[in-house]
């Protein structure tokens, strides 16, 4: 009986969780480093346009890395060799973008700053002009939950190399050629470090 009630008390708090205003964390691919332009134009054979992988820790959470993996639509392609992960900051990206990579960072990163994980160029090598063209972000892991969403990884900063588990962040999606409302806005909101601890406290 206690377990039952254990479980429904966690379920109410996280229900409660979900329904704040606290920022949390994301990541996303954005047109600045900044990460305030999700949206940006593309002609068919023109000019390769930049962007940034970026993750946004919450701001109160710590996080050393992020697993993700790039969700492009049909004839948007990352142009050849240009992806570029910033060696100041990152330690190591194990995979491919396309197919999942795991980008660990060298440090802590600061809570509610966003931090580049990485660079690239994309190309659209499309037939002729189109609209509203959304390149999303999905995670890795091995369950149905974690290969939907991309997670981060927390961070201790007494030893920020570890592994000491992973949070879901939900995709925030840049669109080429936006005729719509096209913010950086993600549809889930993700619950932060904090919030997962008052679940397992004693």
């Amino acid at each position: 009986m206690s377990r039952v009630l254990w479980f429904i008390s966690a379920l109410l708090v996280a229900l409660l969780a979900s329904t704040g205003r606290a920022p949390a964390q994301r990541v996303g691919v954005f047109f600045d480093e900044q990460a305030t332009q999700c949206s940006a134009p593309i002609e068919p054979f023109g000019p390769s346009v930049h962007a940034f992988l970026v993750a946004i820790p919450a701001t109160d959470s710590l996080i050393g890395g992020a697993e993700v993996r790039l969700i492009l639509p049909p004839a948007i392609v990352v142009a050849a060799g240009s992806v570029r992960y910033p060696h100041d900051h990152v330690l190591s990206a194990d995979g491919d973008l396309l197919t999942g990579v795991t980008i660990r960072l060298y440090n802590c990163a600061t809570p509610g700053v966003p931090v580049v994980l990485a660079e690239m160029d994309f190309d659209d090598r499309g037939g002729g002009h189109r609209n509203d063209i959304v390149v999303s972000l999905q995670g890795v892991g091995a369950d149905s939950i974690a290969s939907m969403i991309p997670q981060v990884m927390i961070c201790d900063p007494a030893d920020p190399t570890s592994d000491r588990g992973r949070l879901h962040a939900p995709s925030v999606d840049a669109t080429f050629n936006c005729t719509m409302h096209c913010y950086c806005t993600t549809a889930l909101r993700p619950q932060s470090w904090s919030e997962m601890k008052l679940l397992y406290r004693e």
